[in-house]
C-alpha cells in the first residue's frame, strides 16, 4: 500500500510524495491542463500501478514553475533523495519545460521530456510561443534553458510537423548536444495522450533508463499507431488538402472508436463543406448526424454541405423506429416506415428556433403539445398547445422538450411527452431521408 503525503508547498507549487518503496524515484511536473488539486499529482495513476516511488510537482497557476520556488524545494528534499539508486525527471509542455530546466539541480539521470518549450518569452521565441505567450510576466525573464541547467540524459520527444514544438526541441537540443531525439508523428502538441497509458510509460522509461534508442522508437511507433488521438490529429491535419480521403477513411472507419465520435462532432460540418458536393454526401451525413451535438449544427450542415434540399432530417428512436404523424389519429407516433397516413416528422428553423414538424402544401406545420402530453399540429388544434423544442441532455443526446417534461418513444408507438428526466426514450438521433 502506498503513503502519499504533501512535503512543500508554497505560493506557486504543491508537491507531494509517493512512498512505494522502490529503489527508484521518478520525479513529475504536472502541465498546464493539470494544475495543482489536493491529494493529485501528474502521473500518480502511472506510478501507483507501477509502485514507482515519486515526488509530485504540481504548479498552482501557469507559471512555469519558478526558480525561486523550486530551488527551495530542493533544498527541502536533498536528503530524501540520495536514499534512491536513481532518478529520472518527467513532465509534459510546461512540464516538459520544468523537468529539462530543473535536472542539474535535481541531478537527474534520465529525463523524459513531452512536448516541452525552450521558453515562453516573446522575445526570444519569434512567434513560436503564441498558445503560451500570454502567461508571461516580467518575472519570467531569463527563464530559457541554459547548457548550465541540464543535467542526465535528457529525451525529448517531440512531433517533427508542429512548427512550434520543432522550435523549442531544436533549441533546447542547442543548449543540451547529447539530448535524443525522439519523434512521435502526428501527436500534434499532445505527445502525452498520444502515448497515455501505464503499459507505454513503463516502456518507456525502462528503454531510457537502458538508452536503448530501438527499443524506444518501437514503443513509440506501436502507441501512436494505436492511439486514436493521433486518428484525430491526422484527419484533421488531412481535412482541407484531401477531404475526399478523410471522408472515404471516416466511412470504413471503426465507429466504436472514441476518435471517431469526437471527429464527426467537431469538423463533421467543415468536412461537408470541404467536401462540396463532391462526394455521396448522403451516407457521409448519415454516418456523422448522429454523433453532432448542437442542434444548430445539424441545420448548418443541411444548408451548407451541399446536400440536395430534398432531403431532410428524419427523427429516429433507440427502437430503430422514425416518427410520424398519423394523419387519422391526429397525433404523433414512432413505427418502422411511412405509408399513406403516415408523414415523417422532420426539424428545421422556425423563427430562429429549432423546431419540429411536418412538411405540407402550406408549408412547414409546427408540432407542439397538449396538456395531456400527446403530440399535434400546431396549426390543426382547435385547443391551447405547448412548444416543443429541440434540447439536449446533459450527456449531450437530443431530446424534444415541451415545459418542463421531455417526450419519450413508447414500446407500441406512442409518444408522449411528461417524463422530468431524459434517459434511452427520451433521447432521438437524427438521420437523412
Amino acid at each position: 500500500m502506498t503513503h502519499v503525503s504533501t512535503i512543500y508547498e508554497d505560493d506557486e507549487i504543491a508537491v507531494s510524495f509517493l512512498d512505494a518503496r522502490s529503489a527508484d524515484l521518478l520525479i513529475t511536473f504536472g502541465d498546464l491542463a493539470t494544475l495543482w488539486s489536493e491529494g493529485n499529482f501528474y502521473g500518480r495513476s502511472v506510478a501507483e500501478k507501477l509502485s514507482l516511488s515519486t515526488l509530485g510537482i504540481m504548479a498552482k497557476k501557469p507559471n512555469w514553475y519558478p526558480c525561486s520556488s523550486i530551488v527551495a524545494l530542493e533544498a527541502r528534499v536533498r536528503q530524501l533523495l540520495t536514499k534512491f539508486r536513481h532518478r529520472t525527471l518527467h513532465g509534459s509542455s510546461m512540464g516538459g519545460y520544468a523537468c529539462v530546466k530543473y535536472s542539474a539541480l535535481f541531478a537527474a539521470d534520465t529525463v523524459i521530456s513531452f512536448s516541452p518549450q525552450w521558453s515562453i518569452s516573446p522575445f526570444t521565441t519569434l512567434g513560436h510561443a503564441s498558445g503560451w505567450v500570454s502567461h508571461f510576466t516580467s518575472t519570467m525573464t531569463g527563464m530559457e534553458i541554459a547548457p548550465a541547467d541540464v543535467g542526465g540524459k535528457a529525451y525529448i520527444f517531440a512531433d517533427p510537423y508542429d512548427k512550434s514544438d520543432k522550435f523549442h526541441r531544436r533549441m533546447i537540443l542547442e543548449q543540451c548536444r547529447d539530448a535524443v531525439e525522439v519523434d512521435v508523428f502526428g501527436a500534434s502538441h499532445s505527445v502525452s495522450a498520444v502515448l497515455a497509458g501505464t503499459s507505454n510509460f513503463d516502456q518507456i522509461l525502462k528503454a531510457c533508463i537502458a538508452n536503448d534508442l530501438s527499443l524506444l522508437r518501437k514503443v513509440c511507433n506501436a502507441a501512436r499507431r494505436r492511439s486514436d488521438f493521433r486518428a484525430y490529429i491526422v484527419a484533421d491535419r488531412a481535412l482541407s488538402r484531401h477531404p475526399k480521403l478523410v471522408a472515404t477513411a471516416l466511412l470504413n472507419a471503426d465507429v466504436s472508436r472514441s476518435a471517431y465520435r469526437q471527429f464527426c462532432r467537431d469538423k463533421g460540418v467543415r468536412l461537408l463543406q470541404e467536401l462540396a458536393g463532391a462526394f455521396p454526401s448522403k451516407e457521409l451525413a448519415d454516418a456523422i448526424l448522429p454523433h453532432l451535438a448542437k442542434g444548430c449544427d445539424v441545420v448548418k450542415l443541411l444548408m451548407t454541405a451541399g446536400i440536395p434540399h430534398d432531403r431532410s432530417p428524419v427523427l429516429q428512436t433507440c427502437h430503430g423506429t422514425s416518427l410520424f404523424y398519423d394523419l387519422e389519429l391526429g397525433r404523433c407516433v414512432h413505427g418502422i416506415s411511412a405509408s399513406g397516413r403516415y408523414v415523417p416528422l422532420t426539424i428545421q428553423f422556425v423563427d430562429r428556433r429549432l423546431s419540429v414538424g411536418l412538411k405540407t402544401v402550406l408549408g412547414f406545420a409546427v408540432i407542439a403539445t397538449h396538456g395531456d402530453g400527446s403530440l399535434s399540429t400546431a396549426a390543426l388544434a382547435d385547443e391551447d398547445l405547448f412548444d416543443l423544442r429541440v434540447s439536449y441532455s446533459l450527456s449531450g443526446l437530443l431530446c424534444l422538450r415541451s415545459r418542463n417534461y421531455y417526450v419519450a418513444a413508447e414500446p407500441g408507438g406512442a409518444l408522449i411527452c411528461n417524463r422530468s428526466e431524459a434517459g434511452t426514450w427520451e433521447s432521438f438521433t437524427v438521420h437523412l431521408k
